[in-house]
């Protein structure tokens, strides 16, 4: 994500206060949500045969729940509250309609820049979108060399 994209999934989000041992996410359930720690430690358990195995755990400044961002697919853990927990979550839906709304402005942009580009000038419309989705944008500050 950009600085514009992440600002405007930022927006976006919402507040979720957890107390210990509460589920945030099970596993098998459709994925909704991402969500990003502020404060507390969520412990991420894997059922394998019936035993709940505790394979990681997020503190302030991790995230998890990213793969219901991606992929309409189930969650394939369970994520549970080890102490008192506050984190920011977005809904799949927005956070989609905010990447491809924007991805949407980005690729117009990159567009009309290759307008601008006399030696390109021969491209046909379908060619020019198509060197703009190739495009990836770098931002240097005034010292980058």
């Amino acid at each position: 994500l950009d600085t514009e994209q992440t600002g405007e999934v930022m927006d976006a989000m919402f507040e979720r206060k957890v107390s210990p041992g509460d589920h945030v996410i099970d596993q098998g359930d459709d994925g909704d949500n991402f969500y990003v720690v502020e404060s507390g430690i969520f412990d991420i358990y894997i059922n394998r045969d019936g035993d709940q195995k505790l394979v990681a755990s997020r503190t302030a400044g991790e995230s998890f729940g990213e793969l219901a961002l991606m992929y309409n697919s189930p969650r394939s853990a369970t994520v549970k509250a080890r102490t008192d927990c506050r984190a920011w979550a977005v809904e799949r839906y927005m956070f989609r309609k905010i990447l491809i709304r924007v991805s949407e402005e980005k690729l117009k942009e990159y567009q009309d820049f290759l307008k601008k580009v006399s030696i390109l000038d021969s491209l046909l419309a379908n060619e020019r979108r198509a060197v703009a989705e190739a495009f990836d944008e770098l931002l240097f500050n005034e010292d980058d060399v």
